[in-house]
C-alpha cells in the first residue's frame, strides 16, 4: 500500500481587499463544511455517511470527497496564518495562557488535517465530522450559509437511522419468541432472565406499526417460553417458566396473554401447543410420574379432561405439536427416518386424536430431523429437514389439505440455510449462495481485519404446491464487507429481496422480480453500528417473511452504551422501506 502523503499549501497569507483574515477563514470553513457534509439538518456522521454511500453507488460522484481537498488546504493555510499572529505574543509555538480563540484555531486545524486525510483516503480513521462542526461553531465560523462557487457535495442517500425511530425493546433479551402462524402481522415476545416479558404486535397490513407493552409481573420469566400456535382469531396463549416451587425449583404454566393470568399449571415444558378460536388450548408434554408423552387439553370454561397418552415406541425426532398436528420420526436402517403425523380433531367442546399416519421418509444419517411449518390459504405446509452439510440441505415438503396429506415433495437447497414462507396458495423456499468469491484489492500479512470480498451469487427460489415445486434462479455480482458478513435472500411474493453489507459498511438491498434482480440498482438500507446505525452481523437479530413483506430486526447500543435497543424495519415487494412506528401501551399490572 502506498504511503499516504499530506501536502498543504503552507502558511501563506491569503489577502483579499476589504476582508479580514478571520472572515476569509470562516468562508473557507463554510465551503469545506458544505462540501463534506452538505447543509441539511441531522447528525453530522449520518450526513457524511450518506454521501460516502452515494459516491460509491453513483459514478458521477466518484471524485468525492477528493474534490473537497483544495478547499481544506486553503482553510489549513489560513488557520496557520491566524495561529502565527496569535502566538507571536508568546513563544511562537504555543497559544498564550487563557487565549481561548487561539486554542480553538489549533483545535479546528487538527480537525481540518483529519478531514483532508479522509478526503484523500476515505478508509482512514480519525475524522469525526461532529468534532469538525463543533470546532467551527466554537469559533463562530458557522452561520448556516451555503457558499457560492465552492465544490458541491453529492446528494444524500436515503438511509433510515435510529435517531428518527423508536425501539421495540430496550434491554439484553435472552430469547425472542414469535407466533408461528400469523398471516397479516407478527407477534414478537422479548424477555430477559427473571425480568418481565415485552410483547410487540406488528401490524403489517397497511402501516408498519407495533403496539408494545410489558406483560404482567405474575408471568414467570426463566430460561424457556413459547407462544402457542392457533387458529385465525384465536386468543394468544403463552407457555412460561420461571423460578418457583415446582419440580427442580421451577414453575411452568400456560397463560392468557390478553388477561395476564395463568390458565393452568403444567408439569414440564411443552413441545408445542395449539389454541382454537373459542380459547380451547392444547399442548404436548410429559405426564408424571411415568413421564409418558401425552396431549393435554384445557377447555375455556369446563374442567380439563384426562390427558391423552401417546404410544410412540422408538422415536428419532420429536414428538412435536406443530399447529394442530403431532409430528415425529421413527428410525429406520441406512440413516433413514419415517415421518409420522397424528391430527388433533375438535368437534364441539371435545378434542380427540386422529389415527397415526406415516406420510414419508427423510434421510438424515448424522443428526435428527427437524420440522418447520407455515400455512397457505388452503393448506398446511410442513417441511422436514434432513441431512445438512456444506453441500446444502435435503428436505421433504408435505402438504395437508381438506383431502388429507399429499405425497412428499423433495427439496434440495444448496446452502445451509433457507427461508420458508407461505403466501396465497404457495409455500416458498428461497436462499442465496456465493461462488467465485475472492478478496477485493491487495491483502497484506499485516492487515488486522478481514478484507472485503466480491463474487458471483446465486439466488434460488422454489414455489411449491401439493402437486410439486417450480424452481427459478438468478445470478448477480456483489461486493461484501467480508467473507463472514451475512447476506440473505427472501421472497416478497411478486419480488425477491437480497440484503448484504457493502465494503463501505452500510447494508444494501436489491428488490425486484427474480428475473430482473441482476440489473436492478442497489439501494442503501441503513448504516452500520460503527457509524451511528445498526448492527447487521448479529445472529440474534432475525429476519421474518410475513404478509408479503420482510421484517428486519436491527440492534444498536443505546446512548451511553448501557443497554441494547432493538428496532424493526419492513420492506415490501415494491422496495418501499418503512421503519416500524412503535406505540407504547400501558403495561399490564
Amino acid at each position: 500500500m502506498a504511503t499516504l502523503g499530506l501536502v498543504f499549501l503552507g502558511s501563506v497569507a491569503w489577502r483579499q481587499l476589504g476582508t479580514s483574515d478571520e472572515e476569509r477563514a470562516a468562508q473557507s470553513y463554510r465551503s469545506a463544511r458544505y462540501c463534506m457534509l452538505g447543509d441539511e439538518d441531522g447528525a453530522a456522521m449520518h450526513r457524511l455517511r450518506t454521501r460516502v454511500v452515494t459516491s460509491d453507488l453513483d459514478p458521477t460522484h466518484r471524485d468525492w470527497p477528493l474534490r473537497c481537498g483544495p478547499t481544506l488546504q486553503r482553510l489549513r493555510g489560513q488557520l496557520d496564518n491566524l495561529l502565527i499572529e496569535r502566538r507571536e505574543a508568546c513563544d511562537d509555538s504555543v497559544c498564550c495562557p487563557g487565549d481561548t480563540t487561539c486554542d480553538g484555531l489549533a483545535r479546528l486545524r487538527d480537525e481540518v488535517d483529519n478531514a483532508f486525510a479522509f478526503s484523500v483516503y476515505p478508509k482512514r480513521l480519525g475524522f469525526d465530522p461532529t468534532d469538525f462542526l463543533l470546532a467551527g461553531q466554537e469559533l463562530g465560523f458557522e452561520t448556516g450559509e451555503v457558499p457560492d462557487g465552492g465544490p458541491k457535495p453529492p446528494p444524500v442517500s436515503e438511509m433510515i437511522a435510529p435517531v428518527n425511530m423508536k425501539p421495540l425493546f430496550t434491554g439484553e433479551y435472552l430469547r425472542l419468541l414469535t407466533d408461528p402462524d400469523g398471516e397479516d402481522g407478527l407477534d414478537l415476545l422479548f424477555y430477559e432472565h427473571e425480568e418481565r416479558y415485552t410483547l410487540c404486535r406488528l401490524d403489517l397490513s397497511r402501516q408498519a406499526v407495533a403496539r408494545c407493552r410489558a406483560l404482567g409481573e405474575n408471568i414467570p420469566v426463566g430460561l424457556a417460553g413459547e407462544i402457542l400456535a392457533g387458529e385465525d382469531g384465536a386468543p394468544r396463549r403463552l407457555y412460561a417458566q420461571g423460578p418457583g416451587t415446582g419440580i427442580g425449583g421451577w414453575h411452568h404454566g400456560v397463560f392468557d396473554v390478553a388477561a395476564g393470568r395463568e390458565l393452568t399449571p403444567v408439569a414440564f415444558r411443552p413441545q408445542g401447543g395449539f389454541v382454537w378460536r373459542d380459547g380451547t388450548t392444547s399442548w404436548l408434554g410429559m405426564e408424571p410420574p411415568m413421564d409418558l408423552w401425552s396431549v393435554f387439553v384445557q377447555p375455556t370454561s369446563a374442567p380439563a379432561p384426562p390427558p391423552m397418552p401417546l404410544a410412540l415406541g422408538e422415536v428419532s425426532a420429536g414428538p412435536h405439536l406443530v399447529h394442530d398436528t403431532l409430528v415425529w420420526t421413527v428410525p429406520k436402517s441406512g440413516g433413514r427416518h419415517q415421518v409420522w403425523v397424528r391430527s388433533l380433531d375438535k368437534r364441539d367442546d371435545a378434542v380427540t386424536l386422529g389415527e397415526p399416519e406415516a406420510i414419508g421418509e427423510i434421510t438424515s444419517p448424522d443428526q435428527e430431523p427437524d420440522f418447520e411449518l407455515c400455512r397457505t390459504k388452503d393448506a398446511l405446509a410442513l417441511m422436514v429437514h434432513g441431512r445438512r452439510s456444506r453441500a446444502g440441505l435435503q428436505a421433504q415438503l408435505y402438504f395437508r389439505t381438506d383431502e388429507g396429506w399429499h405425497d412428499p415433495v423433495p427439496v434440495h437447497v444448496n446452502a445451509r440455510r433457507a427461508g420458508f414462507t407461505c403466501q396465497g396458495a404457495t409455500a416458498t423456499v428461497s436462499w442465496i449462495w456465493g461462488a467465485e468469491e475472492k478478496p477485493i484489492g491487495e491483502v497484506t500479512p499485516w492487515d488486522t481485519e478481514l478484507p472485503a470480498v466480491e463474487g458471483l451469487y446465486h439466488v434460488e427460489r422454489l414455489r411449491c404446491r401439493p402437486e410439486g415445486c417450480q424452481r427459478n434462479a438468478a445470478s448477480l455480482k456483489l461486493k461484501r464487507f467480508n467473507k463472514r458478513s451475512r447476506y440473505v435472500a427472501g421472497d416478497l411474493g411478486a419480488s425477491t429481496v437480497v440484503m448484504w453489507r457493502s465494503p463501505k459498511g452500510d447494508v444494501r438491498m436489491k428488490v425486484a422480480p427474480l428475473e430482473q434482480l441482476e440489473t436492478t440498482d442497489s439501494t442503501p438500507l441503513f448504516d452500520d453500528s460503527e457509524h451511528d446505525g445498526f448492527g447487521w452481523d448479529l445472529e440474534r437479530d432475525p429476519i421474518f417473511g410475513r404478509a408479503g413483506t420482510m421484517v428486519v430486526l436491527a440492534s444498536r447500543q443505546s446512548e451511553g452504551g448501557l443497554a441494547t435497543e432493538t428496532y424493526a424495519v419492513v420492506v415490501d415487494a415494491r422496495g418501499k422501506v418503512r421503519p416500524v412506528q412503535v406505540e407504547t401501551v400501558p403495561d399490564d399490572t
